[in-house]
């Protein structure tokens, strides 16, 4: 049976972590045979021993190491052989029935996302967008990333910078009317002591891509139309004073813990 949909793993040093994503891939709704999961290596490590955890697991092999999440996201995305593309990070999960709510959404719009779960040390802070639509708002006022189900032909390419994930959603969102529906089941992001977002030198780097972002979605480098091209940058505007604002209140936090704590209840 050919998979009805191919989800995209960047692994960098994710042997700690993976074999939970791929667990939670298996309670996602849907039988196996229609999910490719394709791994797609950053570290020069092996990830062979996956193929034993699913039916269909394909690793996209490079030599390349630290090349970043987005070149990583375009290899896993070169050896996709499904219709519709899912991500999932190695460090995070989805809620059961992921797929299986999204793909009928997706299937009749395009695109659908999962609200996106924030857990620290496994409890939820967070729970974004309280809607079952997705817009531009809901990136400029949380700052919170999001994550599509979204057909193959408009899935892709990835920036080789920080945030570029949420580069790519907002140019999913726009391609699809800036009202993507949204599931009940959630995609979980798992905050990481360790992760790239906790360390202090992000938040001058993340500043600098959005300032670039800016500038290719304003020159016309980006797949977002021109009709909502202001829009995107008003969206990186006001994800740059978010950051600002968290770097001035010294870091103490994650960023997800402070925009909880920032956020109306």
């Amino acid at each position: 049976m050919t998979p009805r949909i191919s989800v995209i793993i960047p692994a960098y040093h994710a042997h700690e972590t993976i074999v939970r994503a791929v667990a939670s891939i298996r309670c996602s709704g849907l039988p196996m045979a229609q999910v490719q999961i394709v791994i797609a290596p950053d570290d020069g490590q092996d990830y062979t021993y996956l193929a034993g955890q699913a039916q269909n697991i394909t690793i996209a092999v490079s030599a390349e190491v630290r090349s970043g999440a987005g070149p990583a996201r375009n290899r896993a995305l070169q050896a996709a052989t499904a219709d519709y593309v899912a991500f999932l990070d190695a460090d995070d999960t989805w809620e059961d029935q992921y797929l299986a709510e999204l793909l009928p959404l997706a299937q009749k719009y395009g695109a659908a996302f999962g609200p996106t779960s924030i857990l620290d040390q496994g409890r939820e802070i967070l729970r974004l967008p309280l809607q079952n639509t997705l817009s531009y708002a809901d990136f400029a006022h949380s700052g919170a990333s999001f994550h599509p189900l979204v057909s193959r032909a408009h899935a892709g390419p990835f920036i080789n910078r920080p945030s570029q994930d949420i580069m790519h959603s907002l140019e999913v969102v726009a391609l699809h009317g800036n009202a993507v529906p949204v599931s009940q089941a959630a995609y979980q992001l798992r905050l990481n002591p360790l992760s790239t977002t906790a360390n202090e030198v992000f938040s001058r780097r993340a500043a600098a891509a959005y300032k670039a972002y800016m500038r290719d979605i304003r020159d016309g480098k980006t797949r977002i139309p021109i009709t909502s091209q202001e829009d995107a940058v008003a969206v990186f505007n006001a994800k740059t004073r978010l950051n600002r604002a968290y770097t001035d209140a010294g870091g103490t936090q994650s960023y997800y813990q402070f925009i909880a704590a920032t956020l109306p209840s």
